[in-house]
């Protein structure tokens, strides 16, 4: 590694971390103070604090890794720029390239690292904080989620959910299993889509089932246009499902995506979440290159208040249309591939346009 390189990248390491730790904690108070109003209303031990929010920190670095790359590489070429050492370089003949290529190839081997720990380590801690808040904190039962979706038992109903949409009040893939005290199936309720109406969950193109108490045979097959499916969780439980969806990594939501499309579902919210835990990790990247369009527009202006503003305003810039398409690809207007990475594809080719038109 040459001189050049082990000051640039020493440079970019110093304000990235700088910018991590700094974002980070302003997302703990601001979470801390969110949460807080909960954990004394549950009247919460100080441990389960310490490891709720022990827990988050990892969540909290994976997401803002990309705002602190941003900043990292704004910064370290701002800081060049307003030293002069950036135009005596460009006086001795060493192109942009060579300048940034220590930030471009740190901010790949951190999208590639967060990659691994997005699929390997990260659910663990979304699913222990998780379960903190739910069960340790407000004393909720866990639904039994499993690959076959959601279980759970309501008097003699037992209830299977494959998915669930608590925001449109929607169930996906549900039935319903009526049992007798000795678990003898009675009859069976089948519908592929479930509304939260006047207080109840009702069926749409219900198959109902059935079934001799004693024997088990099967005595008769009725559908039914519209039809209570008989118990009563308000729609507000099921957020639960949503929050567990975040504790997957890719191969389990490619294997929940896949069972949804082959038992006739549609699975697109599934396969955006799975196509996101790829393309998340390289907004790294993405920022990165980013950056150095911006920092040489700034020049020697550049200092550490614009770099926080532009930082800002570009993550949250990124993070609203990356937000937007992945909503349009939940209600299946996009494909889940372009929603998932449309966002990063578009910030690389403004990333393009603005070094093309510096060079102008």
């Amino acid at each position: 590694m040459t001189l050049l390189n082990r000051l640039v990248l020493s440079i970019f390491t110093r304000f990235t971390c700088l910018a991590l730790i700094s974002f980070s904690s302003i997302y703990l108070l601001i979470d801390f103070f969110e949460k807080v109003d909960g954990f004394l209303k549950y009247n919460a031990g100080l441990g389960l604090y310490f490891l709720y929010f022990l827990n988050k920190t990892p969540v909290i670095l994976s997401q803002l890794m990309p705002f602190a790359i941003l900043m990292g590489a704004f910064m370290t070429l701002a800081t060049l720029a307003r030293h002069g050492e950036l135009a005596a370089m460009f006086s001795s003949g060493i192109s942009l390239f060579s300048i940034t290529r220590p930030i471009l190839l740190a901010a790949f081997l951190v999208s590639l690292g967060t990659l691994v720990f997005n699929e390997f380590l990260l659910p663990l801690h979304v699913q222990k904080s998780n379960q903190i808040l739910r069960r340790d904190v407000q004393g909720k039962e866990d639904l039994n989620l499993k690959l076959t979706g959601v279980w759970f038992r309501e008097g003699n109903s037992i209830v299977n959910i494959l998915t669930a949409e608590p925001k449109n009040k929607t169930l996906i893939g549900v039935s319903v299993y009526q049992v007798t005290k000795d678990f003898n199936l009675v009859s069976s309720l089948e519908t592929k889509k479930a509304v939260f109406q006047n207080g109840q969950w009702v069926g749409e193109s219900v198959r109902l089932r059935c079934f001799d108490s004693l024997t088990g045979g099967l005595v008769g097959v009725k559908t039914m246009q519209e039809q209570s499916l008989g118990f009563s969780k308000d729609p507000e439980e099921f957020k639960d499902i949503a929050a567990k969806r975040e504790e997957k990594n890719f191969r389990e939501l490619w294997i929940l995506a896949r069972q949804l499309k082959r038992e006739g579902y549609d699975a697109a919210s599934y396969e955006v979440d799975m196509h996101s835990r790829l393309s998340t990790p390289f907004a790294c990247s993405i920022m990165a290159f980013l950056g150095i369009p911006f920092a040489l527009r700034g020049s020697r202006r550049a200092g550490m208040n614009l770099g926080v503003v532009v930082s800002a305003g570009v993550g949250i810039f990124y993070y609203f249309i990356n937000a937007l398409l992945m909503a349009f690809g939940y209600s299946s207007v996009l494909p889940p591939l372009v929603a998932a990475w449309g966002a990063n594809v578009l910030f690389f080719l403004l990333g393009i346009y603005l070094l093309l038109s510096q060079q102008n």
